[in-house]
């Protein structure tokens, strides 16, 4: 109820205390579309200098790594003294 109470009193106030021209929409775009760009940039900047270094010679395919099997985990016995 407390989230649900502040909510509501943020965006009341937000919105008598926010400029008429301020537009939220148009600033969330342009810092998402800067995001996704210097995460594309720094991804490609990572994978180039790992091939000039050559630490990516060789791709090993899905099929030939270990498969890691865990057993089930059941729950524990009940102690005698508890039942």
């Amino acid at each position: 109820m407390f989230l649900l109470r502040s909510i509501f009193w943020l965006s009341l106030a937000f919105v008598v205390i926010a400029p008429p021209t301020a537009n939220l929409g148009g600033s969330v775009a342009q810092l998402r579309d800067q995001a996704v760009k210097g995460a594309v940039e720094a991804g490609t900047g990572l994978v180039t200098e790992q091939i000039l270094q050559g630490a990516l010679t060789r791709v090993e395919p899905a099929a030939a790594l270990p498969q890691i099997v865990n057993p089930p985990v059941f729950p524990r016995q009940r102690p005698p003294a508890l039942s």
